[in-house]
């Protein structure tokens, strides 16, 4: 069995536009309810916002994070659902949160960018890591 902890990046498209009321009930919602659950399903993790779309890095067992990536796929807050880094790691990375939110982040770096808003699906563990770098550092500041 193995016991170390599975991890699941995603990015995808937010359906509410950029600036309105309704983008900002949706994160609210998101931020309020999700750390509740997550908590309930034994996941950690971390999300941010930016220039439309949302990245989040999940984290705990195999079957929580995959159930959630699903249910993630028929939210109506989220489009373009795209994985790009998916495995397993020795220990959580995201430990203190059960979702931790950075915030709207207004600049992001440019790969992370072009991993944001690609049209593919690119599961590959570097993007994971650039990803989790970037998310606990503004984690970190937040």
């Amino acid at each position: 069995m193995n016991t170390d902890v599975y991890f699941l990046c995603y990015t995808s498209k937010a359906t509410a536009p950029i600036g309105s009321a309704e983008l900002a009930a949706d994160i609210t919602d998101i931020i309020t309810i999700a750390p509740e659950n997550n908590r309930s399903l034994h996941l950690t993790g971390a999300l941010l916002y930016a220039n439309g779309y949302f990245c989040q890095i999940l984290e705990g067992p195999r079957g929580a994070v995959t159930s959630l990536i699903e249910k993630i796929k028929k939210d109506p807050r989220h489009q373009e659902v795209r994985t790009h880094a998916v495995g397993y790691r020795k220990e959580r990375t995201f430990s203190k949160w059960s979702m931790g939110y950075t915030g709207d982040i207004p600049s992001l770096p440019e790969e992370i960018q072009e991993l944001m808003t690609s049209p593919d699906d690119m599961v590959a563990e570097d993007a994971g890591a650039v990803i989790t770098r970037f998310l606990l550092s503004k984690l970190e500041k937040h």
